[in-house]
């Protein structure tokens, strides 16, 4: 289990979920408008939110079809925000996505209540930094819900 925050970070990036969009067959091509790349799986965490393009591959001009031997991003292009609240922020647009009944939606705001209340102790006690106590509710939430 990764300990560090950008171990977390790189882990919450990575994770996906099933895709609901259904693909799409023209010919002998397979398109899929839920982004999946007719894989069937899509990052969990809006990528324009927790990814970064690398700045490394950014500065070597580096693109996805050329060959790039950037070890910051380990061959991605991107790497994980160093921004704990916008893995907070990404978590609470898909803990919303899957609000389906009233259950689910009392879930929800119990998930952001103890992020509020992690970050407000936080500010309080002033021994951790808000952002990284709400980023470790996000973390234990989202690891969570992988466990069968």
């Amino acid at each position: 289990m990764p300990q560090t925050f950008e171990a977390k970070a790189l882990a919450l990036c990575e994770m996906e979920t099933e895709c609901s969009a259904q693909p799409v067959f023209i010919g002998h091509t397979v398109l899929c408008p839920g982004g999946c790349n007719a894989t069937g799986h899509v990052p969990l965490l809006d990528p324009k939110l927790v990814r970064k393009r690398c700045p490394q591959c950014e500065l070597a001009n580096c693109s996805k079809d050329s060959q790039c031997n950037c070890i910051d991003c380990e061959l991605r292009g991107w790497v994980p925000s160093t921004d704990p609240w916008a893995y907070v922020i990404a978590a609470g647009k898909y803990w919303r996505s899957l609000v389906a009944n009233a259950m689910q939606s009392v879930i929800v705001i119990r998930r952001e209540a103890a992020i509020m209340e992690a970050a407000g102790t936080a500010v309080f006690t002033r021994q951790e930094d808000p952002g990284l106590a709400a980023f470790d509710v996000v973390w234990e939430s989202l690891v969570g819900e992988e466990k069968p």
